[in-house]
């Protein structure tokens, strides 16, 4: 289902937006709520350390920048929900139709500020890997001595107590190497071809980091929701503001996703683009 969607001035227009940092761990906890909650908090050493706030939006309330109507949520550069929206992700858009796909598997990633426009946006794209993995994947532009280049990720699904650290389930990032030149060309895997054309999808080698679900059942008055632990030095040393604004973006939607992140829920995506490709 698709609705239609206006475009919005860009929020913190006139801002100079904070510097977002990863920490090797972050959790998210949000305060016990028996409704829908609407704000979770991204904190460091404790739970009292609040570093960002994420703000829920959900469908057709609110419509502010940059998402206007669509259900999603927006991270702020501090701890609460006056700081400025540095990043926000959503529903996919439909340029074409000015609407955005209600429920659908993939989600719009928006930098605001980055790097010289008003914001940069790609697209979140859920899929199942070769393994038949539930994998979410997406693009960083980040900057080395060549110049800029397009970095690839995807948040592969763990089941439980599949792998240390991740006892209720979670996500381990990984990050795709580029091909060689060479290899360049059109694979088994059309999807993966199509989109990320330059970079080994099948390559799941190289883990970033993990995201640990939170328990299902706590009794608290502030619940843990999941936590990231980078495990990567060499990505700790080298990750700078747009690698955290997209991970801990992403892991946040994945979260609020979570009930449309299921094995069976990709794979009648997937049957679904597939009929609408062959048309």
């Amino acid at each position: 289902m698709a609705s239609s969607q206006q475009e919005l001035p860009t929020p913190n227009a006139d801002l100079d937006l904070p510097q977002i940092q990863l920490p090797r761990i972050i959790s998210a906890y949000h305060k016990f709520q028996l409704k829908n909650f609407s704000t979770f908090y991204y904190c460091g050493r404790s739970k009292h350390d609040r570093l960002y706030a994420v703000e829920l939006q959900h469908l057709q309330v609110g419509g502010k920048a940059p998402l206007g109507a669509r259900p999603g949520l927006f991270l702020h550069g501090g701890p609460s929900t006056s700081s400025p929206i540095v990043a926000a992700t959503g529903d996919e858009m439909r340029e074409r139709y000015n609407k955005y796909v209600h429920g659908g598997p993939n989600s719009d990633i928006i930098l605001v500020g980055s790097p010289n426009p008003a914001y940069e946006s790609n697209l979140m794209r859920g899929r199942i890997t070769k393994n038949g993995m539930v994998a979410f994947s997406f693009k960083v532009r980040a900057s080395n001595l060549l110049g800029e280049v397009d970095e690839v990720f995807s948040w592969i699904r763990v089941p439980k107590g599949s792998q240390p650290g991740l006892e209720n389930g979670g996500y381990r990032l990984v990050r795709h190497p580029q091909k060689e030149r060479e290899k360049l060309v059109p694979g088994m895997d059309h999807y993966c071809w199509m989109w990320w054309p330059t970079h080994d999808m099948l390559n799941e080698d190289e883990t970033i980091a993990i995201l640990a679900s939170g328990k299902r059942w706590q009794m608290h008055t502030e619940v843990q929701l999941f936590t990231i632990e980078i495990i990567s030095e060499e990505f700790t040393k080298n990750a700078g503001d747009l690698h955290a604004r997209s991970i801990l973006t992403t892991a946040a939607r994945l979260f609020q996703m979570r009930g449309r992140t299921s094995h069976s829920g990709l794979a009648k995506a997937e049957r679904r683009r597939m009929k609408a490709a062959c048309r």
